[in-house]
């Protein structure tokens, strides 16, 4: 969904996603840019991780990351799915999660993200789910979106980023709300405005004055 808001998720994520002694993997999604994209960020899957079944991250300090269109050229959403595998011990992995990012005030869907947990056994768990963002303004359609079945988490989006992490895997999700002044604020917006002309008109008026040695009746 276009956004309005300068995240500052995409800092947090090179801070992860840089080297350290003690590898992790890492994903994360940022729906909050102004250009109507969403950027996608990676490392450390050592055995892969697919953006709609492309290889997009591979490897250990291999940082990996793009900036992709909400919509096809027919303005239609565009449904991002994701598989990533990586390292876990055997470590025991979260629940499926399904969440419904949540629009204040409309109460209209912005985003949809699921994720599944899968142990592969060996030492190694694997992510399979799909992140899409509402590209028309209009809130996506929660029948054609959310899997039937599979808990939803409704998200407002003033929440901030969603953590799905796992055992030696960070993960977000962040949509940002879009920010519209109240009525409140264009008065104080027109007030200043007008406040800042009479100053300058006044400024200009004493500066003519001096040039011309002229002075109008106060």
């Amino acid at each position: 969904m276009r956004r309005f808001n300068v995240a500052l998720l995409g800092a947090s994520a090179l801070l992860l996603l840089a080297p350290a002694s003690v590898r992790a993997a890492a994903f994360f999604i940022n729906d909050t840019l102004t250009t109507e994209q969403i950027g996608f960020s990676a490392n450390d899957f050592e055995g892969g991780l697919l953006l709609n079944g492309t290889l997009f991250q591979q490897g250990t300090n291999n940082p990996a990351s793009a900036l992709l269109p909400e919509a096809d050229a027919q303005g239609n959403p565009i449904v991002y799915n994701f598989q990533g595998t990586w390292i876990t011990t055997g470590a025991a992995l979260p629940p499926t999660v399904q969440v419904a990012y949540i629009e204040p005030g409309t109460g209209l869907l912005s985003d949809v993200l699921f994720v599944q947990y899968v142990n592969q056994g060996n030492g190694f768990g694997q992510i399979n789910g799909h992140f899409v963002s509402d590209s028309t303004e209009q809130g996506l359609d929660p029948v054609t979106y959310i899997t039937p079945g599979v808990p939803v988490t409704n998200w407002p989006e003033t929440n901030g980023a969603f953590d799905f992490s796992a055992p030696f895997l960070s993960a977000s999700a962040n949509s940002d709300v879009e920010t519209v002044p109240e009525p409140a604020s264009f008065v104080l917006m027109a007030v200043g405005a007008g406040a800042l002309i009479l100053r300058r008109r006044a400024s200009s008026r004493d500066a003519k004055e001096e040039t011309t040695g002229l002075h109008a009746p106060r």
